[in-house]
């Protein structure tokens, strides 16, 4: 179930991520109130992060009931969900990318390069994020594979 735990974790930290990099896009025609909502959602996601904080707390107890097996849908997720998330950072960067190669061959005035850089900074925050959770997560379930293997 630590897995569980840190996909939950990951959920937790992708949306701070989401939020925080949206509240303070310059390019971005949102509203002043809504920037600071999601701000201050954000913060509050950030400070869940921290260790005995009330987000680990709640995924302690809400994955503190271990199944008889594991579960093949929350193995699936744990791997998946950061899997699919990197796969949608790299399309997105490598979109952006190209978007920057098409401003420069053709000196097209109508995308701001600058705000295809701050994308591209984004989802490589996110994917580094997703590939971070997801080595953590193969690795314990290979670990877990391992010691049952043995017993």
């Amino acid at each position: 179930m630590k897995v569980a735990r840190r996909t939950l974790i990951w959920v937790f930290a992708m949306g701070g991520i989401l939020l925080s990099f949206s509240a303070l896009n310059p390019f971005s025609s949102t509203a002043l109130v809504m920037r600071l909502l999601m701000l201050i959602l954000a913060v509050i996601l950030a400070a869940g992060l921290f260790p005995n904080s009330y987000l680990h707390r709640f995924a302690v107890s809400s994955l503190d009931q271990r199944p008889e097996r594991g579960s093949r849908l929350m193995v699936m997720i744990s791997v998946f969900g950061p899997l699919v998330f990197l796969v949608i950072s790299a399309s997105a960067i490598a979109a952006n990318l190209d978007n920057l190669q098409l401003i420069n061959q053709l000196g097209v005035d109508f995308i701001d390069p600058r705000s295809a850089v701050y994308t591209i900074i984004q989802y490589s925050l996110l994917g580094f994020v997703s590939l971070v959770f997801l080595i953590w997560n193969l690795v314990d379930l290979i670990r877990a594979r391992g010691a049952a293997q043995a017993a």
